[in-house]
């Protein structure tokens, strides 16, 4: 196939892979009986092997035959396209071609064999994302797998870093039904790979480190495409010379660009040559409406989200989205990742000194913010129409402000009104004892908190208004007249305790956000809810005196949000709930609801449900989530789980905490995607079925009469049992990785693994802290674990018998990590939680001190009291931790000592305390492979300086430690 350049695609029927690979089975057989054909039979072996690595179809895996030839017949029919498709090349991209050249020859220059970061870099809307495209379509064919990850920062706010790279290795491996083979398989599949990867639009230089991580494990001459904003970013994947700046077009190619787009030709048409020339410089400049936007968010709007403002903005007609690009490029304000907009102190001082000097009264500057200038305008009815935003903290304000009714009578050009409340105090409140009269016509942001009257004036701001939020308002009727507000897009009134209605809400056809939660005396909604076409988020936490919701809540096809928690009259939702078919989130914890209707069934959107705390709730069977990825059943007397449980495909996470069953259904094993499971105090709960592979977190504290556990997936990370007490056994055979290549993958991403058995007093205890310790001396990973017992582990080699601290001498160098131990007697300390530090220094042969490293244990949060001493165990290894970064592993050391303390709220140590009261260190070492014949290939160094796990598991044998001074503080 290498020679006559044909594509190979392997169909493993009803054959092992690994037999073709290996020549097992019927292949070894057959092999046998042509012994005297050597020749052949090396080139047989050889094609056989290499086939058996390239990526193809094991009929074993796939369920129907006609399943199997279907997706043979998909991919040969994609390869075809591939194979008579033309030259990729689109001529409507103006000065492409240069670019694409340059950037070709940073991706092939030699050598070409290796992998190859390269990254593109520029300001926003300069043409980044459409280069990368280009190159991308025009090489894709080069390679054996290729993918486009495009918007970046949005994938990583949506999904994990872990979940996009997984959804990676199913692109580059074909599997598009998201299956991943485990991780031994994986690796050796894309090794045989050479990819093409882009990551367009990259911001988080840590969300890098793990994408750029999959080029590593693909064949060589894989190449990678980076775009963004931040050079230094790029600066920590890719060399300097492999970064390629997009800067602006010239104006020879913008004019022909315009030209394209305004008279569909490659240049201006005739007598509109000026005119071009001045679209293009103002296309160029939009300097003014920039400013705008940079003082609004200077006053008003940093720290808000992106999506908000741009809302409010584009409503005061200045086109937000491209300015805040514009700004995001000049470094004028940041995004953060929960999509907020930033601005650093200085910036934001530049905006109000802007302000300031446009004029030296403040009632004719364009905005306001500080509290005597605004008291002043206000009070003495000064304003004019130069002001168009008035932002005022009402928490710095000692005095309540009293306003005429006339107050805002002159500023009609007023954009933004906002007193507002950050720290909740009831102090300093605007009182209007002559009620209002007025608010200007042309508002489109009004922010009220603890508004004084129980209306809205008959003048109101309803034309433009894009947001109305009241919080804490002494309304008890929006409006008294028939008021329509076609712009408003958001209304909250959040804790308004006097509500007692809202109006018909058919006057807000364009409304998207309600918020009526802590409303505690809204009685009814209105069926007109049912009209608003484009509402996406209703909140009505907390209105305990709502009995029902309408039927026509059902017809609203752009809900995604439903939130009815705490509505304790709430006896039951519609039955036709099932018709919110775009409905992700359903918050029902803690209301009256004591059923789930059938047709929730119907839901293929939900993404989150909770239902905390609804008594005696009643489950129907649950076949149509599709798509949940969390659901929170909580202390609600569920007796019995139902049998479909295994059929929420996409369920992540699932707390059934505090609930009365005694089994869980064994097609739970079904749920592939469950990471999370909270079962904590299940106090009839007995036994596990066989869990999921991919569980990584498993919470059983508190299940009191459960004796033993199943076999524990490989994966898991983080297992809780505190206070189990009925609790005999438990496997820690999770802890060693089946394959090598998971435990790599684990080190890679640097999993730590926590095991808490506090007070598990009938467990096998010494089994426990024995396969952990067997685990440290694997060298690969963290772990780390509480449990019950007064003594130091025999198998630690340096201990003491009382204190905090000791100090050794070691016999051997290449020091790589510890494991560390102390045992805790809660008798002596008040708090519930601990966190436990121990500083260690070296002294090596020449006399050298290092710098203290400092080794913890992570927060320990402590549901239970302590009800006798634990011991405490972890390691940690520094080529993991990188607290011990300037040793080498031939750095002899000679001494060390090491003092543990316990962290506590101040933050400064408190030396024992009382609390530790006996502690120990087993040294981990590397052993000496440097000395060894340095003609061995790397595999066999790496198979005899890392204890296998099957022989740590076989030996049984006591460690047989050597002599040690030991000192006891």
């Amino acid at each position: 196939m290498k020679t006559s350049g044909q594509i190979v695609l392997p169909v493993f029927y009803r054959v092992d892979p690994t037999d073709v690979q290996e020549l097992r089975g019927n292949f070894g057989e057959a092999f046998s009986k042509h012994k005297k054909e050597v020749k052949i039979l090396e080139g047989w072996r050889h094609a056989l092997i290499e086939i058996s690595n390239l990526a193809g179809w094991d009929s074993r895996n796939i369920r129907f035959e006609s399943e199997l030839v279907e997706k043979i017949v998909n991919v040969v029919l994609e390869k075809l396209n591939h194979i008579f498709k033309c030259d990729y090349k689109n001529d409507d991209l103006v000065g492409i071609e240069w670019r694409v050249r340059k950037m070709e020859s940073l991706l092939f220059s030699e050598p070409i064999n290796d992998r190859r970061v390269v990254g593109v870099w520029g300001m926003g809307g300069i043409g980044k994302t459409t280069l990368a495209e280009e190159v991308f379509h025009r090489i894709k064919e080069k390679f054996d797998g290729h993918y486009f990850v495009a918007n970046v920062r949005e994938e990583i706010m949506k999904q994990t870093p872990n979940a996009l790279r997984d959804k990676i290795f199913c692109q580059l491996l074909g599997e598009k039904d998201g299956y991943i083979d485990t991780p031994r398989l994986t690796i050796r599949r894309l090794q045989s790979k050479k990819v093409i990867l882009v990551f367009d639009d990259v911001v988080n230089p840590n969300d890098l480190k793990l994408l750029v991580g999959v080029c590593d494990l693909c064949s060589k001459g894989s190449r990678i495409i980076i775009t963004s904003r931040d050079r230094q970013t790029l600066k920590n994947v890719c060399l300097e010379e492999h970064i390629y700046e997009v800067k602006e077009l010239i104006d020879r190619e913008a004019l022909r660009l315009f030209s394209l787009y305004a008279f569909k030709q490659d240049h201006p048409k005739e007598g509109y040559e000026k005119l071009s020339e001045m679209a293009i410089r103002y296309a160029q400049g939009r300097v003014e409406r920039i400013r705008y936007v940079f003082l609004d968010i200077a006053f008003f709007f940093k720290g808000k989200p992106k999506g908000r403002v741009e809302r409010i903005l584009n409503a005061c007609g200045f086109f937000a989205t491209g300015s805040l690009s514009r700004l995001i490029d000049k470094s004028l304000i940041t995004i953060s990742s929960s999509n907020g907009i930033g601005m650093h102190d200085l910036l934001q001082q530049m905006g109000f000194e802007i302000v300031y000097k446009e004029s030296e009264q403040p009632e004719k500057r364009s905005r306001l913010l500080n509290y005597e200038h605004i008291c002043c305008v206000l009070t003495k009815e000064t304003g004019t129409e130069n002001v168009e935003g008035i932002s005022l903290n009402m928490s710095e304000v000692n005095d309540n402000l009293v306003l005429k009714s006339t107050a805002f009578q002159k500023m009609y050009n007023l954009r933004i009104l906002k007193f507002f409340n950050d720290s909740n105090s009831s102090r300093g409140q605007l009182q209007l004892p002559s009620g209002l009269e007025f608010l200007p016509e042309g508002l489109r942001y009004l922010h009220w908190d603890r508004y004084p009257l129980n209306y809205l004036p008959l003048k109101c701001c309803t034309k433009y208004l894009v947001e109305l939020r009241m919080p804490l308002s002494n309304l008890s009727d929006l409006w008294n007249g028939d008021e329509a507000l076609g712009n408003l897009k958001l209304l909250d009134l959040t804790n308004s305790l006097k509500l007692t209605r809202v109006p018909e809400l058919s006057r807000f056809p364009n409304l998207e956000v309600l918020r009526l939660g802590g409303c505690i005396s809204l009685i009814e909604i209105p069926s007109s809810i049912g009209e608003l076409k484009c509402l996406k988020d209703i909140n009505l936490n907390r209105c305990s005196k709502l009995h029902s919701i309408p039927q026509s809540i059902s017809n609203l096809k752009s809900l995604t949000v439903l939130n009815m928690s705490q509505c304790l009259n709430v006896t039951e939702l519609p039955e036709n709930i099932g018709d919110l078919e775009f409905l992700e989130t359903l918050y029902i914890f803690h209301s009256g609801i004591k059923a789930l209707p059938s047709s929730i069934n119907q839901l293929e959107n939900l993404v989150s449900l909770s239902c905390i705390g609804c008594k005696g709730l009643t489950l129907p069977p649950l076949t149509g989530l599709s798509r949940l990825q969390r659901m929170t059943l909580d202390d609600c007397g569920i007796i019995e789980i139902p049998q479909s449980l295994g059929l929420l495909v996409s369920l992540t996470s699932l707390s059934l905490t505090e609930n009365n069953f005694e089994s869980i259904p064994a097609s739970i094993k079904q749920l592939s995607e469950l990471i999370q499971l909270y079962l904590f105090g299940c106090k009839r709960l007995k036994c596990l079925p066989e869990l999921p592979s991919g569980l990584r977190k498993l919470s059983l504290g508190n299940c009191t009469s459960l004796k033993c556990l199943p076999e524990l997936p490989s994966c898991l990370i983080d297992l809780s049992l505190g206070n189990c007490t009925s609790l005999e056994s438990a496997s820690t055979s999770f802890l060693v990785p089946e394959h090598k290549d998971e435990d790599r993958i684990e080190n890679f991403l640097r999993i730590e693994k926590f095991l808490d058995f506090s007070n598990c007093f009938s467990l096998d205890k010494e089994k426990v802290m024995k396969d952990v310790l067997k685990t440290h001396l694997l060298k690969h990973k963290i772990v780390r674990l509480c449990i019950p017992g007064d003594e130091v582990p025999q198998r630690m080699r340096y201990k003491n018998q009382s204190g905090s601290s000791l100090s050794f001498t070691l016999d051997q160098p290449n020091l790589i990590g510890v494991s560390l131990c102390l045992v805790f007697d809660p008798k002596n300390y008040y708090g519930h939680y601990v966190r436990f530090n121990c500083e260690a220094q070296f002294i090596d042969k020449s006399g050298h001190n290092s710098k203290n490293s400092k080794f913890s244990f992570q927060r320990h949060w402590i549901t239970d009291p302590l009800e006798s001493e634990h011991v405490y165990l972890w390691n940690d290894l520094f080529y993991i931790s990188d607290r011990f970064a300037k040793a080498k592993f031939e750095f002899f050391i000679e001494e060390a000592s090491f003092q543990y303390y316990i962290e506590h709220f101040s933050l400064k140590p408190q030396h024992n305390s009382g609390a530790i009261i006996k502690c120990g260190v087993l040294p981990i070492f590397r052993d000496d492979f440097l000395c060894r014949d340095k003609k061995r290939s790397r595999n066999q160094e790496d198979e005899e300086e890392e204890p296998s796990p099957l022989k740590l598991k076989r030996d049984q044998t006591p460690y047989n430690s050597t002599t040690a001074t030991a000192e006891s503080h």
